[in-house]
């Protein structure tokens, strides 16, 4: 099974994010908050491009961790692998499959992450529309249960993967 459709997901989401940024450059002010307090008032500031760029590139690098350890675990020994069932798994008529699907959970991940990224940047953006700027709590306590719950939903959407063995027909 080849990541393909995961990796085209994750090169459009950023792709579309830098284009976002883009767009949104002009509408925002040369000295723009970037870190807001419990009340959602500005507490932080930082210059335009390393506010708007600072973030896109945080996602950057964040995805781009994600997807090199989930690429790099085939290097790991198998003995390092903290996973259900990990001798059948890891045995060597089911390595390769395992890692493919490591991968390809690790790409639909790294979208997650950039998805919600931006989701935060628009957020970041209208507050800095708004004077003095000011962050809604509500959608970004919102926007935080959905990260938590979509992080869940993978990892034990994961478990269940390698909690399971094909069962062979006698």
């Amino acid at each position: 099974m080849t990541p393909r459709r995961p990796l085209f997901l994750l090169l459009a989401l950023l792709v579309g994010f830098a284009a976002l940024v883009v767009f949104t450059w002009p509408q925002l002010p040369e000295r723009m908050a970037t870190h807001f307090g419990a009340g959602g008032q500005a507490d932080g500031w930082m210059s335009r491009a390393v506010g708007a760029w600072g973030l896109y590139f945080t996602a950057v690098g964040v995805a781009g961790f994600v997807v090199g350890m989930m690429y790099a675990m085939r290097f790991f020994p198998p003995n390092t692998m903290n996973v259900p069932n990990r001798d059948y798994w890891f045995a060597p008529e089911h390595r390769e499959g395992s890692f493919a699907f490591l991968l390809r959970w690790g790409l639909w991940f790294a979208c997650w992450k950039v998805a919600l990224a931006a989701a935060l940047y628009c957020l970041i953006v209208q507050a800095n529309l708004t004077t003095p700027p000011r962050l809604d709590n509500g959608t970004v306590g919102g926007l935080s249960g959905a990260f938590l719950a979509g992080t869940a939903a993978w990892i034990v959407a994961l478990l269940v993967h390698f909690y399971r063995k094909p069962t062979i027909p006698r």
